[in-house]
């Protein structure tokens, strides 16, 4: 299993019809077949799995498992501590309730507020319809860990191998 730092515009894909940059094209042809675990919508970047494996794969991505992902994002504006309150509660989201995150502010720049959220399920740009639906539109979203899987010092578009160590914790994390 690799973790992978996915730059901004690249497609969480291994292959698209529109010819944009995908994941796959940071891997030499040699790395055998992978597939991303979930996805990072196409402006975010940061800390994606790709894997060989399908049963970790699908119990990572599986909210049921209660894997945490963690990502820090730029919001336009001051979110107030009852917005904050309402997302660590469980968020509501086009009338759907989604699973309590993990919220803090982390600091201000002029009219913009960078965040550590992290959740449990990941569904379809989740992260920007929440903070649309409080009033504060999403500048940038990048994800810095999944479970303990960590993206440390990677830069943008390298990869390295999952220690033996970070593959049982994930296992253990998803009671594999």
């Amino acid at each position: 299993m690799y973790a992978l730092y996915k730059p901004r515009n690249c497609i969480t894909s291994l292959n698209d019809p529109e010819g944009r940059r995908t994941v796959k094209d940071f891997f030499p042809r040699d790395a055998g077949r992978l597939f991303p675990v979930g996805r990072l919508d196409y402006d975010a970047e940061g800390l994606l799995l790709l894997t060989n494996d399908g049963m970790l794969a699908h119990r990572l991505m599986h909210p049921n498992h209660k894997v945490w992902k963690s990502y820090f994002v730029k919001v336009k504006g001051m979110v107030s501590e009852q917005v904050l309150r309402t997302l660590r509660k469980g968020p509501k989201i086009s009338g759907r309730k989604h699973q309590p995150l993990r919220v803090k502010s982390l600091h201000t720049v002029n009219d913009k507020m960078w965040l550590e959220v992290s959740l449990r399920e990941g569904s379809n740009q989740q992260i920007k319809k929440m903070f649309l639906e409080s009033g504060h539109r999403v500048l940038k979203i990048k994800r810095f860990k999944i479970g303990r899987v960590e993206l440390g010092d990677l830069a943008p578009g390298s990869s390295r191998i999952l220690t033996s160590e970070e593959l049982e914790e994930l296992s253990r994390e998803t009671d594999g």
